[in-house]
């Protein structure tokens, strides 16, 4: 039996299909329950409401998890407004340029010819 943090690792480490990142880098992982009776429960943090890739997600979560000879119910909330708001902000700093700031641009001359 694995005990909370190795559990907590585990999910933190399964990559989310939407944002493409580890769910523990995304803060999307609420909570983990280990129980002494019956089975251990996860809780994620969706960004949205009607988050397009929740069953995929769900799958991702259980095939690591059986993976490791574990298994746990699999809950579903969404964040608050000032977590979303982190989530976004953590996006924005890993993404491309902003505003002012230099991008290379690489283009064909495919279209020329």
């Amino acid at each position: 039996m694995a005990d909370k943090a190795n559990l907590t690792e585990l999910i933190a480490s399964v990559v989310d299909p939407l944002l493409e990142r580890p769910l523990g880098d995304l803060e999307m992982v609420g909570s983990v329950d280990r129980r002494r009776l019956g089975a251990d429960r996860v809780t994620l943090l969706l960004p949205v409401p009607n988050y397009p890739l929740t069953a995929e997600l769900e799958h991702r979560l259980t095939s690591a998890l059986e993976g490791a000879g574990m298994s746990a119910e699999i809950e579903f909330e969404v964040m608050d407004d000032a977590q979303r708001s982190e989530l976004m902000t953590a996006l924005r700093s890993q993404s491309s340029a902003g505003i002012g700031e230099t991008c290379l641009l690489y283009t064909s001359d495919a279209a020329d010819d």
